[in-house]
C-alpha cells in the first residue's frame, strides 16, 4: 500500500497546498507497523506538526512504581499483612497502584512537580 498524504494521527490532508506540507514530519515506518502501533489512519505517512507538537508535549514519564517486595518491606514482622500480600494477584496489585497514584496526585503530585523543577532548572540545581 502506498502511504497517502494523510497525518496518522488526525487524518488531515499534508499534501502540498494543504497549509501542512511544509511542516509535516514523516512516520517511516510501514502501514502494518502504523497499524500495530495503533495510528487512527495508518494510511498516512505522515504527522502533521500539530500533531506532532501534541504528541511530543504529551509523552509521559513514569515516576515510580509498587510491588510486593515493597509491601513487604514496609509490612516486615506483620504476619498478618505478609500473609495477605503473598495471596495478592496481578488485579489486586493494579487496584493498590491506581488508588496510590490517586492519593498521590491529590496530596503531593503538583507541588512537588512545582518543587524539584524549580530547583532542578530554574535555580540551578543538579
Amino acid at each position: 500500500m502506498e502511504d497517502k498524504e494523510i497525518c496518522a494521527v488526525c487524518g488531515r490532508s499534508v499534501a502540498m497546498g494543504s497549509g501542512h506540507f511544509v511542516n509535516r514530519v514523516p512516520i517511516g515506518d510501514d502501514y502494518e507497523t502504523r497499524k500495530e502501533m495503533g495510528y487512527p489512519y495508518p494510511e498516512g505517512g505522515w504527522i502533521c506538526a500539530e500533531c506532532d507538537d501534541n504528541e511530543r508535549n504529551a509523552k509521559s514519564y513514569p515516576i515510580t512504581g509498587v510491588s510486593k517486595k515493597d509491601l513487604k518491606h514496609q509490612f516486615r514482622g506483620n504476619k498478618k499483612a505478609l500473609k495477605k500480600i503473598e495471596e495478592l494477584d496481578d488485579a489486586d496489585m493494579q487496584r493498590l497502584a491506581e488508588k496510590m497514584a490517586d492519593d498521590y496526585l491529590e496530596q503531593l503530585y503538583w507541588q512537588s512537580l512545582e518543587t524539584i523543577f524549580r530547583e532542578c532548572f530554574l535555580e540551578g540545581g543538579d
